[in-house]
């Protein structure tokens, strides 16, 4: 069994930014194509065209994968501060046994 210690903050953000951008994608793209279809095919070029219905779905997707990113580097982070913290508390009180794989540095 293997225990993790600490999560890799860029790696782990950037896995989870990639998939928050996959499900939103799953869900922009449908919606944009059905807002498509309804949307008038005259119009004055405005947010309900399909130039301002495709920036909508680009931003959203880049906007939430992007946020994504900063919550869970944070997130990471903030876990490998508390594990740190923890697992010098516990090392304090256990035995005095010579373990190189828990070697700080």
């Amino acid at each position: 069994m293997y225990r993790i210690r600490r999560f890799g903050v860029m790696k782990t953000a950037t896995v989870v930014a990639i998939m928050y951008m996959l499900v939103v994608g799953v869900f922009v793209i449908p919606f944009g194509l059905l807002a498509l279809l309804v949307s008038p095919t005259q119009g004055s070029g405005g947010f309900g065209s399909a130039s301002g219905i495709l920036l909508f779905g680009v931003v959203a997707i880049f906007g939430y994968g992007l946020l994504g990113w900063v919550f869970t580097a944070v997130a990471a982070a903030v876990d490998n501060l508390a594990a740190r913290w923890v697992t010098a508390s516990d090392d304090d009180a256990g035995p005095a046994i010579h373990d190189p794989s828990r070697a700080v540095g």
